[in-house]
């Protein structure tokens, strides 16, 4: 087809330019590693992290960060926690995503989040098995750095978010707030999973938070 356009082309200055494709498998451990794509600025990032607001301090607006943590300072709690993360991955593809998924949403952790069948297969139509065990043992907070000591670094005004049924995070939020300069904590009712559990008041909180500061 190059050569048909090239003898068709009557301009002795043109460039015919043919792109030969391979089956791109060799690229397949690239596209489908999301960090990867991120630092190669080839896939939007999800959502801001503690870690993003550190490396970047200095470009940021005022901040909300919802149901976060800085990570394990205890090396050996950080260990034993990247172990489970890794019986869990395995789990996904024993149990398949949606059995997965059905017993996750078991945990104390998210009892105040209304879930029944048609909220699971719905969650669960949208996950990929390799992807979610990816994300559960290179996201979680058994392979995350801790950042505790540096959260005095952040002096863009922060807001952190907790859900007030959440004793635990609650006790995490007020212990990250107490380090960074400028920080306030607001409880919304509701537990762990805030962006599901609340969104019409989540949405409002970090409206206001921007509002506040424009």
């Amino acid at each position: 087809l190059a050569l048909q356009v090239a003898r068709e082309v009557d301009d002795p200055d043109a460039y015919v330019v043919t792109f030969l494709c391979d089956t791109g498998e060799r690229y397949l451990s690239k596209l489908y590693n999301d960090e990867w794509m991120r630092e190669n600025q080839l896939l939007e990032p999800d959502h801001v992290t503690l870690g993003d607001l550190l490396a970047h301090k200095g470009d940021h607006a005022p901040d909300t960060l919802v149901s976060a943590a800085p990570g394990f300072e205890d090396p050996e709690v950080r260990a034993a926690r990247a172990e489970q993360d890794r019986v869990r991955a395995g789990r996904i593809h024993t149990l398949g995503v949606r059995a997965f998924l059905e017993d996750w949403l078991a945990q104390p952790l998210f009892a105040t989040l209304p879930h029944d069948d048609a909220m699971i297969d719905a969650r669960a139509a949208t996950m990929d098995a390799t992807r979610l065990a990816h994300q559960m043992t290179t996201l979680g907070q058994g392979a995350m750095e801790p950042l505790g000591d540096r959260l005095g670094e952040l002096r863009m005004p922060t807001t952190v978010v907790v859900g007030r049924a959440d004793t635990r995070y609650v006790e995490i939020g007020r212990a990250m707030a107490a380090r960074i300069p400028h920080a306030t904590v607001i409880e919304l009712d509701g537990g762990h999973a805030l962006p599901l559990e609340q969104p019409a008041a989540l949405s409002a909180v970090m409206s206001g938070v921007h509002a506040a500061t424009a």
